[in-house]
């Protein structure tokens, strides 16, 4: 996992699946209690399943007003739609 001080920007790695959340989550609370963190880019993603739209649903909620999510693969899109979350994670392309 990445991270871009500059833009603020967290990447996510190419892999978000089940038996990679667990230590996803982990990385990624380490990075939020040591840096900013504004954006969220799935530029990297490639091989996701549902759990993928839980953690983007976690991290919303630990930072809903000031986290946005950019560069997601479309599977991520069509995902959060069927889970009808599409509104509430606000994917930029």
């Amino acid at each position: 996992m990445q991270y871009d001080a500059t833009s603020k920007t967290l990447y996510l790695p190419a892999k978000c699946t089940l038996a990679d959340i667990s230590t996803l989550v982990a990385e990624i609370s380490n990075h939020y209690r040591n840096n900013q963190i504004e954006l969220i880019s799935g530029k990297y993603l490639s091989e996701i399943d549902s759990s993928a739209i839980s953690l983007l649903l976690s991290l919303k909620r630990m930072n809903a007003n000031n986290i946005h999510f950019l560069d997601m693969p479309s599977n991520i899109s069509k995902l959060a739609s069927l889970y009808g979350v599409n509104e509430i994670l606000d994917i930029t392309k």
